[in-house]
C-alpha cells in the first residue's frame, strides 16, 4: 500500500499541520513534517492525492523544503477559474507554490518566477495562514506580532501589515 500510514505509519511525531484541496477533479492533502538532527531542524511538503480506483490517498511526491525549521502550516488557495493549484507554506520563512497535476497524475510546478516572495518582506518565522475566499490575498501571521495581507504583482509582496490592537503597523 502506498497510502498515508504507509509512507509514515512508524513515525509517531512527522506530521506537524495539513490541509485538504477538493476540485473538480482531484482531491488531495498536503502534509507539512518536520525533520530534527543534532545539526539542524528541516521540514517537507508532501502532496497526497486520493485515487478513485484505489480508493486510498496515494504519495505524490515532495513538493517543498524548509531548510530553516519546521513547516508549522501549509494552505491550499482556492482557485475558482485557474487551471493550477497555489499552496502557501508556513515555517521559517513564507514560500508559495503553483503547480498542476498533469493527465498522467504528475505534480508539474508551473509560474514559480512569478511566485517568489519579497525577501525584505520575508525574513520572520510564519505560524499560521489563511487565504481569501478568491484565493488572491493571503493572510500571515508570524514571530514579529504582525498580521500581515500579501498580494501578487509579480511577486508576492507585503500589502498590508497590521498590529495586535489593530493598528497599522
Amino acid at each position: 500500500s502506498s497510502g498515508i500510514n504507509a509512507e509514515y505509519g512508524y513515525h509517531k511525531d512527522a506530521f506537524t499541520c495539513l490541509a485538504w484541496h477538493i476540485s473538480n477533479n482531484t482531491s488531495m492533502i498536503a502534509v507539512g513534517t518536520i525533520e530534527s538532527s543534532a545539526k539542524d531542524t528541516r521540514g517537507e511538503v508532501r502532496l497526497f492525492e486520493y485515487s478513485e480506483v484505489k480508493h486510498e490517498w496515494v504519495y505524490k511526491e515532495v513538493i517543498a523544503k524548509t531548510f530553516n525549521g519546521k513547516v508549522h502550516d501549509v494552505a491550499f488557495a482556492p482557485n475558482p477559474g485557474r487551471s493550477f493549484h497555489t499552496l502557501a507554506i508556513a515555517s521559517g520563512d513564507l514560500q508559495i507554490i503553483d503547480f498542476k497535476i498533469t493527465e498522467n497524475r504528475r505534480v508539474k510546478l508551473v509560474r514559480q518566477d512569478q511566485n517568489k516572495v519579497v525577501e525584505d518582506q520575508n525574513k520572520v518565522e510564519v505560524w499560521k495562514l489563511s487565504w481569501s475566499t478568491l484565493g488572491t490575498t493571503l493572510c500571515t501571521t508570524g514571530d514579529d506580532g504582525l498580521v500581515k495581507l500579501w498580494k501578487n504583482n509579480s511577486r508576492w509582496q507585503c500589502t498590508e501589515a497590521i498590529k495586535w490592537n489593530g493598528t497599522p503597523a
